[in-house]
């Protein structure tokens, strides 16, 4: 073709056959433009990276990193990133352009809003943090080979503690909470929406026993400032970006929530959750797509009986322990407990397979039970019936400890990460683990390969693939959270910043070299 070109250009003046190459040059250029593509994730063959206690986030040969917003990052004039980054979705509008939610679930006063112990608790410290939690939906595009957000004020949306959030029934007597806190998981519905599920809301408001009026605080103590029935709280909460609007969804009732995944069969849409906590329990919501978020039941699982268990005043027990629907979707650990659901070591994080629809769940670890490993359990649903297995077991054969969020691509290779807790990590049964890490199993099988290590005291969280797995977005969760003292700047980690900088929760984009 180039000599094609020369061919026709001979005899030209030297002037005429410049501006004719610098035209040419500039339709090549325009023509090149837009988001290079780079090879998906799930095609890469995976090798394994050593086990590592540094503060970095260290990478398997073949991947790269990018940083792409920190904790109280500036989005706009009048607009901050949260503090914390846990569970996170991402929503492609079109290639290397899209929406990504974020939720914001904890805080560390010290490093959020400059309380520490020694000092009076003061209502400026609790406005700091209530306006440090909740969630961030941000516009996120192509830049070059990596990943760039807006900065301009009303193209992203804050939800936080005090940005009030109807409930779509009425709740100890109130329509609407003063906001949302505790966000942990997030999850992208076909109806267009985002949700983000409340988790440990106890800790900022408090809770009220069950059956009785006795009111346990929250360590945080915001109640003292700022009060909340805590019953407003531990909902799923939905938010549709076309119209700015989020309400809180009681069909789905109110629980901590540890783990949130979506499944369509056919004309239902189910929402699969996982109960927080040791003796943490699993459930399901079904209903009709066409009725969501209502009109559905909500189910335990049983493994004693391979059975899904509905959660309806029909239960003898349930009819005799609650008066109405919405008291007992209020109180749903109890009307677990009441038909003696089967309880796991701390459930966490569930993912649904591409390759034939079967149900994945961590399990973390009790230190009661003496499970200190944790497992990855698969759940083959037939109806109301099913049948389960455990996949991995954690420990130093398989190489991974405290299993928590999980994800596939579409290959159905399976994305792990661990959670070891902070305060564990690197001690006794944990040595041999070093920090916590993220693994595939390729094809969703039984081998984990570890691909990269987080900071110290950290842990990868969200996963969530954009672009036909050629990116994976995570989070990188509590560097540092061991830290005591904000003085000597003698913190337990200082990544991502390096140097004596604090430690800052952040949203990484993995992609291939």
């Amino acid at each position: 073709m180039i000599r094609n070109i020369a061919i026709k250009l001979k005899g030209y003046t030297r002037d005429y056959l410049r501006v004719v190459i610098i035209f040419l040059v500039f339709v090549a250029t325009v023509s090149g433009c837009g988001p290079s593509s780079k090879e998906p994730l799930n095609q890469m063959e995976f090798k394994p990276l050593a086990v590592s206690t540094a503060d970095d986030l260290g990478l398997a040969e073949g991947f790269s990193s990018q940083v792409l917003v920190s904790s109280m990052d500036s989005l706009g004039e009048n607009t901050r990133f949260g503090y914390d980054v846990s569970g996170l979705v991402y929503a492609g509008e079109e290639e290397g352009e899209g929406v990504l939610w974020v939720n914001h679930e904890l805080i560390k006063p010290m490093f959020t809003s400059g309380y520490y112990g020694d000092i009076a608790r003061l209502r400026k410290h609790i406005v700091i943090e209530q306006n440090a939690v909740g969630a961030t939906a941000m516009k996120v595009f192509r830049d070059g080979d990596g990943w760039a957000y807006k900065i301009a004020d009303g193209v992203h949306k804050r939800l936080s503690a005090s940005d009030p959030v109807p409930i779509d029934q009425t709740v100890q007597e109130k329509d609407q909470a003063r906001g949302t806190t505790a966000n942990k998981l997030a999850a992208y519905t076909s109806m267009n929406t985002f949700l983000s599920a409340e988790a440990g809301y106890e800790q900022y408001y408090g809770e009220y026993i069950f059956g009785t009026s006795q009111y346990q605080p929250g360590i945080f103590r915001w109640a003292s400032f700022f009060y909340d029935d805590p019953r407003l709280y531990g909902w799923v909460v939905e938010t549709d970006l076309s119209t700015g609007a989020s309400r809180k969804l009681t069909d789905l009732g109110r629980l901590r929530r540890n783990g949130l995944v979506l499944q369509e069969k056919g004309n239902d849409l189910i929402a699969y959750f996982t109960e927080r906590g040791s003796n943490g329990r699993l459930f399901r919501y079904v209903t009709r797509k066409t009725d969501w978020p209502t009109g559905g039941t909500l189910y335990v699982a049983n493994l004693e009986a391979n059975q899904w268990m509905p959660l309806t005043l029909e239960h003898r027990r349930l009819g005799l322990l609650f008066e109405d629907p919405l008291q007992l979707r209020m109180n749903l650990r109890e009307a677990a407990r009441a038909v003696e659901a089967t309880t796991f070591d701390n459930p966490g994080g569930l993912a649904i397979s591409p390759v034939n629809g079967d149900l994945y769940m961590t399990t973390a670890n009790d230190l009661e039970t003496q499970n200190y490993h944790g497992s990855v359990m698969v759940f083959t649903n037939s109806g109301d019936e099913f049948t389960w297995d455990t996949l991995i077991e954690g420990g130093e054969e398989s190489g991974i400890s405290c299993p928590a969020e999980l994800q596939f691509d579409q290959q159905g290779n399976l994305w792990l990460a661990s959670a070891i807790p902070s305060q564990l990590m690197n001690k006794g049964v944990y040595t041999a683990f070093g920090n916590n890490a993220l693994f595939v199993l390729p094809n969703g099988g039984s081998a984990p390969v570890r691909i990269a290590n987080a900071p110290v005291d950290a842990r990868f969280g969200g996963l969530s693939f954009a672009d036909g797995d050629q990116f994976l977005f995570m989070s990188v969760q509590q560097p540092g959270a061991r830290s005591t003292s904000i003085w000597d700047f003698d913190f337990t980690s200082h990544w991502p910043g390096g140097g004596k900088s604090m430690p800052k929760s952040s949203v990484v984009v993995l992609s291939r070299q």
